[in-house]
């Protein structure tokens, strides 16, 4: 009984409390110089970014919305990947952004320095043996240097190899979905990004009656767990620590006594506490 709560809680506490968005750990932290690429607000401190969850037994997916407000780049994203040392790449029409798991950075071709890139809107990228990037902007192409943070022109010479490295297939980068190697889901749409991270739950215990079978579990906005059990008729309340505060009284207050409500189902509707089946209603509360 105790070991079918534990599963009941841990599904009921998934959907009830949201958690906050998890960073991309990069194996290793590269820092850009300044002059070559401007590091955008931090997504997970600016609050401009969107967080929201949602859970399956044992595991909750939070997903985080990366907009323009976060990063301007984030606008149009036409490609994204992932390089060897873990960091996320998007290709926009607003230059080259990377994501270190903290920041963004934007790097765009800087005039006065010898590129012949005509603009920063790139249409399609790949990355190259060594972690640079090869970027496709109407219809020529041109490598962006990861150490030096800089673009620079490729020889017509090197075309037909720039060409045979865009044919290589790489699988969901036309669907705008990307699964990085840490497990992160991205998904990039117009006007943003979206990273899908999924986490494991642990069980908490709740301490019940071996002879008390649980009908139905609701967690409210408070974190307070109620528990409507079927031999006793009784809606017991725990707090967020799941300590026992009481039982449900017919004066919609805690009471230190069973009340038979015989409740079959908790929930919420219109802003009301909605239970179903009860013989008889708590004041305040609908059946």
């Amino acid at each position: 009984m105790k070991g079918l709560l534990k599963i009941f809680i841990l599904a009921m506490c998934a959907c009830g409390i949201a958690a906050g968005a998890q960073g991309l750990a990069a194996t290793e932290k590269q820092t850009s110089p300044m002059s070559k690429g401007t590091p955008m607000s931090k997504g997970t401190t600016t609050g401009k970014s969107t967080t929201t969850g949602k859970a399956s037994l044992g595991m909750q997916d939070v997903a985080t919305v990366y907009d323009e407000n976060v990063s301007p780049s984030q606008r149009h994203i036409t490609e994204m990947l992932q390089d060897s040392k873990g960091f996320i790449w998007q290709a926009t029409w607003d230059g080259l952004t990377r994501f270190d798991g903290y920041e963004f950075a934007t790097f765009k071709v800087m005039p006065g320095s010898g590129c012949k890139m005509p603009n920063n809107r790139i249409r399609s990228f790949r990355l190259t043996l060594d972690d640079d990037i090869v970027c496709l902007v109407d219809g020529k192409y041109y490598l962006f240097d990861t150490k030096k943070y800089a673009f620079r022109d490729i020889a017509d010479s090197d075309t037909a190899a720039m060409a045979a490295l865009f044919k290589k297939h790489i699988p969901n980068l036309r669907s705008h979905v990307l699964t990085d190697r840490q497990g992160i889901r991205w998904r990039w749409f117009q006007g943003g990004t979206e990273k899908t991270v999924s986490k494991s739950l642990k069980a908490r215990h709740l301490d019940m009656p071996d002879t008390i079978k649980v009908l139905c579990l609701f967690i409210d906005k408070q974190e307070n767990v109620w528990v409507c059990g079927r031999n006793d008729n009784s809606v017991r309340i725990f707090d967020k620590n799941l300590n026992l505060q009481g039982f449900l009284g017919l004066d919609g207050k805690l009471s230190k006594i069973i009340i038979g409500m015989s409740v079959r189902y908790m929930g919420f509707a219109k802003r009301r506490m909605r239970m179903c089946g009860c013989a008889q209603s708590p004041k305040g509360l609908s059946n």
